[in-house]
């Protein structure tokens, strides 16, 4: 990866989002890898760790947000749409295995819808025990399913 390409973050729309978001970018550059794509959403947390969409939106604490990495798309030149999401997520956590502070892995919960909606100590594992909406963020996808550019109806 050359030195300016390690540095670019893009969004789906082909937004340049480089210069907004620093700390994600700059995780990214020290990752051990020549080139990667990774799929995540970027999220700003309030004084108590809460994720907030208004600080995002209105660009507040742009320099302190960070990445949920959930999806790996290529990595050193290796398309891995291919790849079932299971294999993307677990490469994926390999090379975030030192990536905080700026991208953090997007764990995966393997179980099923009523489960996860009824248990919402599930989804505050991942934040490390801090509450939040439990309606907010979630998505469901079939483990063994490649990559699609395109939504799916195998997306929750």
């Amino acid at each position: 990866m050359t030195p300016d390409a390690a540095r670019e973050l893009w969004t789906d729309l082909q937004n340049d989002l480089t210069y907004r978001f620093p700390l994600i970018v700059e995780t990214v550059a020290r990752l051990r890898s020549r080139s990667c794509i990774i799929n995540g959403e970027a999220v700003a947390c309030d004084e108590n760790g809460v994720p907030s969409f208004d600080r995002i939106r209105y660009r507040r604490h742009d320099a302190s947000v960070f990445l949920y990495a959930f999806d790996l798309i290529e990595l050193d030149g290796d398309d891995l749409r291919r790849e079932p999401l299971k294999t993307r997520k677990a490469t994926l956590a390999s090379v975030l295995r030192r990536a905080v502070p700026g991208v953090r892995m997007n764990e995966h919960i393997e179980a099923d819808g009523p489960t996860v909606f009824a248990q919402p100590s599930l989804l505050r594992s991942r934040l490390g025990g801090r509450k939040r909406p439990v309606d907010q963020g979630k998505i469901a996808e079939i483990t063994a399913n490649i990559h699609e550019i395109e939504r799916r109806t195998s997306w929750l």
